[in-house]
C-alpha cells in the first residue's frame, strides 16, 4: 500500500514508476504532476510484511509523470497527451533521492525530449530510446524506437510498428538483453471479466531481445516535386494523389489548407515538400483521381524505397500517363 501524506489527499495513479540509486520513484497524487521517492529497503520490507510505504523527503514538482524510466543516474519523466506530441524531461538522481533538472548542452534551457502522441511508457537502452503509445481500449498501440541522442522526434529517426491495444510500461533487463512491454488490457477493468473489453486482451508481458528492437530498419523520406510529363486525362488536367504506405500526402495550398490531391497540367510540376518517417520499406504510390472512379489506368504505379542514404527520381507510368517524383532518403 502507498501511504498518503494527509487524509484528504488524492490517491496516486501510479502511472509511472522507476528504480534508480537505491530509490523507487512513483507518481504523486492524481493531477499533482509530482514525483515521490521511497527507499528500496522500505519497499522490500513492506512487500514481505504486506505493509505500506511512506515517501522520503519532499514532493518534486515536475512537468509530467505519466511515465518514467531510469538509465544510470538519469531519470526521464514525461506527460501523456491524448491529442498531440508532448515532452519528457531528464533529471539527475542525487544520493538522497532528490531530482535535479538537467540543463540542455550549453546551458540554454532544460533538457527535454519530444515524445509521440499518447506516450504511456518509455525506456532507454544504450543509444536507443523506446516509447509505448496507446489511445484507448479499441485502438491498436504503437511501439517506437528512436535515436536517444536526438531530442527532436522527427530528427530522431523514429522506427515504429503496431501492437495490441492498451500497451503501457516498458522495462529493460540489460543483464539478459531483454525488453518487456506490458498492457493495461490485462487488468480486470478491461479484460473479458468486465463489460466493454479491450480490443486485444494481453494478460502477460511481451518480451523481445534488445537487438531485435534496436535494429528495426527505417528512415526519413523527403518528397520534392511532382512533374506531369504526360497526362492521363484528355481534358488537359489531372488530379493526382501521392501516398506513402497507403496514407495520402498532405500538400499545403495557397490558403495553407491541406490538399489531398494536386491538379497538374501537361509539363508542369508542383512542389510537395513533405517529410515522412518510415519503418522497414516505404511504398510510394501515385494515383489519378478519376470521376467516375474505377478506371484501370487510375493507379499509375507503386515504387519501393529501402532505408539508407539515397536520392533520385521515381517514375510512374500507366497507359499514356508519365509522372516523375523527386525524393531523398536519409
Amino acid at each position: 500500500m502507498v501511504d498518503k501524506r494527509s487524509a484528504g489527499e488524492m490517491p496516486t495513479h501510479a502511472g509511472g514508476m522507476a528504480i534508480g540509486g537505491g530509490h523507487l520513484f512513483l507518481g504523486g497524487p492524481q493531477e499533482s504532476d509530482s514525483i515521490r521517492h521511497y527507499a528500496l529497503a522500505d519497499v522490500r520490507n513492506a512487500l514481505q510484511q504486506k505493509g505500506s510505504i511512506s515517501p522520503k523527503g519532499a514532493d518534486r514538482k515536475v512537468y509530467g509523470q505519466s511515465f518514467m524510466t531510469v538509465d544510470g543516474n538519469k531519470l526521464y519523466a514525461g506527460r501523456f497527451n491524448l491529442g498531440s506530441r508532448d515532452w519528457m524531461y531528464r533529471y539527475t538522481i542525487k544520493d538522497d533521492g532528490r531530482l535535479e533538472t538537467d540543463p540542455k548542452p550549453g546551458g540554454n534551457g532544460k533538457m527535454r525530449y519530444e515524445v509521440p502522441k499518447g506516450t504511456q511508457g518509455a525506456a532507454k537502452a544504450g543509444n536507443t530510446m523506446f516509447f509505448s503509445t496507446s489511445l484507448g481500449r479499441n485502438v491498436r498501440s504503437n511501439f517506437y524506437a528512436t535515436d536517444a541522442g536526438e531530442t527532436n522526434l522527427d530528427k530522431a529517426r523514429p522506427r515504429c510498428f503496431r501492437g495490441p491495444s492498451m500497451s503501457q510500461g516498458i522495462a529493460i533487463d540489460a543483464a539478459r538483453n531483454r525488453l518487456f512491454l506490458n498492457y493495461e488490457s490485462g487488468s480486470h477493468k478491461f479484460d473479458d471479466r468486465a463489460g466493454d473489453p479491450a480490443r486485444n486482451i494481453i494478460r502477460g508481458a511481451h518480451i523481445a531481445k534488445l537487438e531485435d528492437v534496436t535494429s528495426v530498419p527505417g528512415g526519413t523520406l523527403k518528397l520534392g516535386a511532382l512533374q506531369a510529363k504526360k497526362l492521363t486525362d484528355t481534358d488537359k488536367e489531372d488530379e493526382i494523389v501521392v501516398s506513402v504506405e497507403g496514407a495520402p500526402i498532405c500538400v499545403k495550398g495557397s490558403d495553407d489548407k491541406c490538399l489531398k490531391h494536386l491538379k497538374l497540367t501537361q509539363g508542369k510540376q508542383r512542389a510537395i515538400d513533405a517529410t515522412v518517417q518510415f519503418t522497414g520499406n516505404a511504398l510510394v504510390n501515385v494515383t489519378e483521381r478519376d470521376n467516375p472512379p474505377g478506371n484501370p489506368h487510375d493507379n499509375l504505379g507503386t515504387e519501393k524505397l529501402t532505408p539508407g542514404a539515397k536520392k533520385g527520381i521515381l517514375e510512374f507510368a500507366e497507359g499514356r500517363a508519365v509522372y516523375r517524383l523527386s525524393y531523398e532518403v536519409s
